[in-house]
């Protein structure tokens, strides 16, 4: 039965969406949503939690970056299957990331002999990084655009 399940989400024309409204609330009920999805359209585990780390990092950071201290702005997603794993666009219209491209996912310095300098945050992206076989970044029309791929297991 789990074979038929792939053929759901095969291309982006039968890909699953999510239109919701930033905020941390709606992005943990949008990760809840595309787990639930996945999971029923028979998307392996690993693929599945693969997924939802880095949305959960990239969705938040649309949230805190992008829109800031502004509530509510919209941002899409879709998560398709093709033969070589899933693909995912999450769309905002925040603001631009910094010189119009993704960073560079460094680990941040960290200074050993000084743990009260430790970063707060920056290792989110440098794992979303060693997680996706394939990330681009686009700056279109005020619109961010925002594609990876994760590979099957």
């Amino acid at each position: 039965m789990a074979g038929h399940a792939h053929s759901h989400m095969i291309g982006p024309d039968s890909a699953f969406h999510c239109h919701f409204g930033a905020s941390t609330s709606a992005v943990r009920e949008a990760l809840i949503e595309t787990h639930d999805a996945l999971s029923s359209r028979g998307i392996e585990q690993d693929m599945t939690e693969t997924v939802q780390i880095v949305l959960a990092e990239v969705l938040n950071n649309v949230v805190e970056h992008a829109y800031g201290e502004v509530e509510g702005g919209p941002i899409e997603m879709t998560i398709w299957l093709e033969p070589e794993g899933l693909h995912c666009e999450v769309r905002d219209c925040g603001i631009a990331m910094p010189n119009d491209e993704l960073p560079s996912g460094a680990f941040p310095e960290i200074d050993k002999n000084n743990r009260d300098s430790l970063p707060e945050g920056g290792f989110g992206w440098a794992m979303v990084l060693t997680m996706v076989a394939s990330i681009a970044y686009q700056r279109e029309g005020g619109m961010n655009r925002l594609r990876f791929q994760i590979t099957h297991p």
